[in-house]
């Protein structure tokens, strides 16, 4: 399974104005001779044109779900240093690179040859023989690595995973990931799909708010599981009468109408803490 395909015209900007004929052969033929040793089954370090790799579709949270400073400042260190390290990926049956690991270096070489057109660079990619196990397990660790990809992109990662292996426990088993920490992950992806439009940003969903929402309301769409049943009524309830907001608040209007049906302690400012 291949991720989305880039447009091939993303790292060539303007090109046409500012090359000249001689640079725009020499780089059809290198493009050429590429393609070449891509079908001839080639593996190790290649050096590739951005517009002629895929992204594997699990992976794509390190370009949609990375800060457009984060990538600058990685284009900064290309400008710089040139690619540090190279991506991670396989070759496909058609001879396309499939990016898996360190997806956001192909949107940091993207940037840095949109600043330079005139002179683009190709994405150093080290290409070997990945199965699917080992592509999960590879993204798995690099989601533990990665502090910034949101909660929900993990969750539609082990949801994915799942899908793959079977259960949670499968994929626990596989990928080398406790559990419980599936289980949490998941969270985000049930309360999403449950408040579906109400929220205007998925991936501004946070873990706790997330977790809050399956204790109150159960992990099962009808409801059926629901600790309280009342409570969980009370919170759909009232999601369905609210307008499309951010996620913060959002849930911040559910806890305040859960908070605001339980009774208070019968207390007065003498009583010890």
């Amino acid at each position: 399974m291949s991720g989305p395909q880039i447009d091939a015209d993303d790292d060539l900007v303007d090109l046409a104005i500012d090359v000249t004929e001689e640079q725009a052969f020499e780089r059809k033929a290198k493009r050429e001779a590429v393609e070449r040793k891509l079908l001839a089954g080639a593996t190790g370090v290649v050096s590739v044109p951005p517009a002629m790799v895929t992204i594997w579709a699990h992976a794509t949270h390190q370009v949609d779900d990375v800060d457009a400073d984060d990538v600058e400042r990685e284009a900064d260190i290309i400008e710089t240093s040139g690619q540090f390290m190279p991506a991670l990926g396989r070759r496909l049956a058609d001879g396309t690179i499939e990016v898996i690991g360190r997806s956001y270096l192909v949107t940091a070489v993207l940037a840095y040859n949109n600043r330079h057109p005139e002179k683009p660079i190709d994405l150093k990619i080290d290409v070997r023989t990945f199965d699917e196990e080992a592509a999960f397990r590879l993204v798995a660790m690099e989601l533990g690595e990665t502090p910034r990809i949101s909660a929900w992109d993990r969750g539609r990662f082990y949801h994915a995973a799942i899908e793959q292996f079977g259960s949670e426990a499968a994929v626990a088993q596989h990928l080398g990931v406790h559990k419980s920490t599936i289980s949490r992950r998941l969270d985000v992806v049930r309360a999403v799909d449950m408040l579906g439009d109400r929220i205007v940003v998925k991936r501004d969903v946070r873990q706790r708010d997330a977790s809050w929402f399956v204790q109150t309301v159960g992990r099962e769409p009808d409801l059926t599981d629901a600790p309280d049943a009342e409570a969980a009524d009370k919170v759909m309830a009232v999601a369905a009468s609210l307008d499309p907001m951010p996620a913060k608040s959002l849930f911040a209007a559910l806890r305040a109408a859960v908070k605001a049906d339980r009774p208070q302690p019968d207390v007065t400012p003498l009583a010890p803490a």
